[in-house]
């Protein structure tokens, strides 16, 4: 699991396009007492992150953005049932409802802010604003099983939409669906990337949208989106 949190780091650090295959074993060997093998399942499910709105004189136009999970679960172990998970940017190690960073700097404020901004930043001026953003998602297969070898497969791709001239208003709405210690500071950092008093006027509301209208000097908006998709085999 450990490469597989290297690849996606990777692929949203560098933002890069490109495809990756990483092998991970489902299951082990039998025992003397039983001559069934342990085998395991290897899932990936995406979750909801944020949705971005752009509105100018002419249009409005949303952008969704997701995030997956990934998460290994052993079936029939004879020894630890010891399974493990990659969520928001995290490696975990799990037992039943337990889970538990599998490395000390896992969930510390420093690489919860950089896996933030890997996945949200906005560059520019008023003048010109450019979002860089990323969505991991699941391929057509999502789901395997057995005691074999399987592969986690990444297809990184990286696309530049058209230009959206005379933005007007920006909302952010980060879904109240992520965990507190990852949502609050992907909000925070949203929020802070965005913020370019006293040219814009902003506001939070409790519904979780983070909203800024330029009401002079409205900016011309580019948006680079890396989508990453993750299936197994």
């Amino acid at each position: 699991m450990e490469h597989i949190d290297s690849a996606i780091s990777d692929a949203l650090y560098y933002q890069r396009s490109g495809s990756l295959s990483v092998p991970l074993p489902l299951g082990g060997g039998d025992i003397m007492f039983n001559n069934v093998r342990s085998g395991g399942v290897l899932r990936v499910r995406e979750e909801p992150m944020m949705n971005m709105t752009f509105i100018n004189s002419s249009s409005s136009s949303t952008f969704p953005l997701t995030i997956s999970s990934i998460t290994y679960t052993p079936v029939s172990n004879f020894w630890v049932p010891q399974g493990y998970s990659w969520q928001f940017g995290s490696l975990n190690v799990t037992k039943g409802d337990l889970t538990t960073p599998l490395r000390l700097s896992t969930g510390d404020e420093t690489e919860i802010d950089q896996f933030s901004e890997a996945l949200f930043t906005l560059s520019g001026n008023n003048g010109d604003l450019e979002i860089t953003c990323a969505g991991i998602r699941p391929g057509m297969r999502n789901t395997t099983s057995g005691n074999g070898i399987a592969s986690l497969n990444l297809n990184a791709d990286k696309s530049t939409f058209p230009t959206i001239s005379g933005v007007s208003r920006i909302t952010i709405n980060i879904t109240s669906e992520l965990p507190a210690t990852f949502g609050d500071h992907l909000r925070n950092y949203v929020n802070d990337s965005i913020k370019d008093p006293p040219t814009n006027e902003w506001e939070n509301d409790p519904s979780g949208n983070i909203t800024y209208t330029y009401p002079l000097n409205q900016p011309n908006l580019t948006i680079t989106k890396l989508n990453l998709i993750l299936s197994v085999e």
